[in-house]
């Protein structure tokens, strides 16, 4: 015999305003792209609103939901959006269309990073799978696969300059790629743990590595355009720099015959704030002005790039105080054999005394720090800056005569995309005088955050016409259109356990935490009614009356309480729904779950004693006790007839009873 049952497919997912994902600007800085879940959505900037979303087809996605969005990357000179995606795909999008115009199979597990050529017409991607693949985006298929790294791809860059391609690993190596040989010509190593984020500047000049460690490695970008001319440089033999700058016992950089280097290393920069996490993302701003490091806590490190003329200055500086230094120990020093040892020394330190090193170049200036952890950033392009520049801060009359250095967009780990720009006086990077620290400011400009909650969602409620949902978390209640996704209202609420639609679904009830029954006018959007002293413990459960007069409440407290809904007419003449309290169940222990059987003849309470006790409604006389879960029952629930009653418990056990069948063991029991 075939029996037909209902299925439940994934449908949708609604209230994520970013998840693991980074956010990415659009070329004028007017929207913002996020990952949320399986979907992008594209919002509106200076509006705060979502604009639309980019959801992959059902057709290609399976039935339990398709694949969650990891990384995203734009393309300069394209109207396309690069995507990479937990199950190895990569799709791109036509952000013209709001279209899937490919999608790209290459990859075997979750896609790391992406990044795409400055010309558009290249894009490489990285894997968990150890794997960078090249794919052509116009002819929208994969040129060739790059294999040497031993763990995860972690972070990509191209360098036009040589046709080459960076890349970092957790096995803790830098590894540059000659596209045109397609191996690797040279492997930095020297990291004591993984390599996590990397980044090259607009002008190809500098690139920076970070670690797990509280230093940033510099590197110079130099010896291409003689490499490319003597092509001493061998495929088959790459070279290995150390992450101090040491290849083969000579200097890393130095143009040898048969060891032309793209990387030498110039130092390193010591990360001011979360010096003790490891880097999450590393990322130059388009003018190559500023640089932003971003680690696993609540904070972006800001690091200014000092101009040609003022890392010269510096450069001279630190000369100056060698000589001045090494004046003072020969001064000191009388002894013939310790003047020699100086000096040679000094010799020693010459030999790098005209090369600049990233401290000449790179200045800690400003901590964005926000409430939350901070998942991903993205930095606005300049044309956002442009605009910004004073009307960013346009409303809060403190912005007159003040310039907008950076704009960045904080992808914060409670659901919340920040706006925040850094503020200095007009002219202040360009003055003559010095630069003052103390005159920054930052200031969050857009706050994304209505159309999701801030923490965990403890209950959600669906009214009888299927026409709204309720949801609660630790602070707020959120009402929403199932059939759109679109957030209809959010209240201030305590936390919510439970919650139920009163009749009528205009109004709606919250058990909290703190042992208080919430009344909510939907219609209005306000929390019309608070009872008190409802119970003296948490508020697990709610369930409604079949004859809808009421509802039954379960607590920590020992006890089942009946309710009544009430009308009253308030002082100006208003209606208003309130609670009125009938009667008490007390119990042995905490009350987790309480459910009423459709023909209101029977009620169900689960204790933490792991059992689920069974009365008669009307008399609240004991029925039955039913036993074999081995920890306490978190939900169950009675069929619509009245006869099967299903329990699920912390066992990860889901048993279904039959009433009938306990009603005849019941009463075979008391005959004995």
């Amino acid at each position: 015999m075939v029996k037909a049952y209902l299925r439940y497919d994934f449908a949708s997912a609604f209230g994520v305003i970013t998840s693991a994902g980074n956010p990415e600007f659009d070329a004028e800085g007017k929207h913002i792209y996020t990952t949320s879940l399986e979907n992008i959505s594209v919002w509106n900037v200076k509006q705060g609103t979502k604009v639309s979303s980019l959801a992959p087809s059902s057709s290609t996605t399976p039935t339990q939901g398709a694949a969650e969005a990891t990384v995203i990357a734009r393309a300069k000179k394209s109207q396309l959006l690069a995507v990479g995606y937990s199950d190895g795909t990569v799709r791109l999008w036509d952000l013209t269309t709001s279209l899937c115009t490919v999608t790209l199979k290459g990859h075997k597990s979750s896609v790391t990073a992406l990044r795409y050529h400055p010309s558009g017409s290249l894009l490489a991607s990285g894997s968990k799978d150890t794997d960078l693949i090249l794919w052509d985006v116009v002819e929208e298929t994969g040129l060739y696969r790059l294999r040497g790294h031993k763990d995860q791809i972690t972070d990509l860059v191209f360098l036009t300059r040589g046709n080459r391609l960076i890349s970092c690993s957790k096995d803790g190596l830098v590894k540059v790629w000659d596209l045109s040989t397609q191996h690797c010509s040279q492997t930095v190593a020297g990291y004591k743990a993984e390599v996590w984020s990397l980044d090259l500047d607009p002008q190809e000049r500098r690139l920076v590595t970070g670690s797990t460690d509280h230093e940033l490695r510099v590197f110079q970008v130099v010896g291409l355009e003689e490499e490319e001319e003597a092509n001493h440089v061998s495929a088959a033999e790459p070279t290995t720099v150390s992450g101090k700058g040491e290849a083969d016992g000579k200097k890393a950089g130095d143009v040898r015959t048969g060891h032309h280097y793209c990387l030498r290393a110039m130092g390193s920069v010591k990360r001011q704030a979360g010096g003790h996490e490891r880097v999450s993302r590393l990322r130059f701003d388009e003018a190559g002005t500023m640089l932003a490091c971003l680690g696993t806590g609540k904070s972006v490190e800001l690091f200014r790039i000092r101009s040609e003329a003022e890392s010269k200055k510096k450069l001279k500086r630190r000369k100056k105080r060698r000589r001045e230094k090494m004046q003072k120990k020969s001064d000191k020093e009388n002894d013939n054999e310790e003047q020699e040892e100086m000096e040679e020394q000094e010799d020693v330190e010459k030999e790098g005394e005209n090369e600049p090193r990233a401290t000449d170049e790179f200045e800690p200036f400003q901590v964005v720090a926000c409430k939350s952890k901070i998942r991903s950033f993205a930095f606005a392009p300049s044309a956002a800056l442009r605009n910004a520049k004073q009307a960013g801060s346009k409303g809060s009359g403190s912005g007159g005569g003040r310039d907008c250095l950076a704009r960045l967009a904080l992808s914060l780990s409670n659901n919340v995309l920040e706006l925040v720009d850094v503020l200095a006086p007009a002219g202040l990077l360009r003055s003559e005088k010095g630069f003052n620290l103390e005159e920054v400011t930052q200031e969050v400009v857009q706050k994304l955050d209505q159309g999701g909650h801030r923490a965990d969602i403890r209950t959600v409620a669906l009214s009888n016409d299927d026409q709204q949902l309720l949801s609660a978390s630790n602070n707020a209640v959120k009402v929403w259109n199932p059939q759109t996704g679109a957030c209809l209202a959010t209240m201030e609420s305590g936390y919510g356990l439970c919650t139920l639609f009163a009749p009528g679904n205009s109004h709606a009830v919250l058990g909290t935490k703190e042992g208080k029954l919430e009344v909510f006018d939907l219609g209005a959007s306000t929390r019309s009614h608070v009872e008190e002293d409802a119970h003296d413990g948490p508020i697990w459960s709610l369930c409604a009356l079949p004859d809808r007069t009421g509802f039954v409440s379960g607590s920590a407290d020992k006890t089942v309480k009946f309710w009544q809904w009430k009308v009253v007419v308030s002082g100006d003449g208003l209606k208003q729904l309130r609670l009125q309290h009938i009667r008490t169940l007390k119990m042995a222990d905490d009350v987790l779950c309480v459910r009423v059987s459709p023909d209101s003849r029977l009620l169900a309470v689960s204790l933490l004693d792991s059992t689920i006790k069974v009365f008669y409604l009307d008399t609240l006389k004991f029925f039955l006790s039913l036993y074999g879960h081995k920890l306490p029952v978190l939900c169950m629930d009675i069929s619509s007839d009245s006869t099967l009653l299903v329990s699920g418990s912390a066992d990860k056990n889901i048993k279904v009873r039959c009433f009938v069948m306990m009603v005849a063991i019941a009463i075979r029991q008391e005959h004995q």
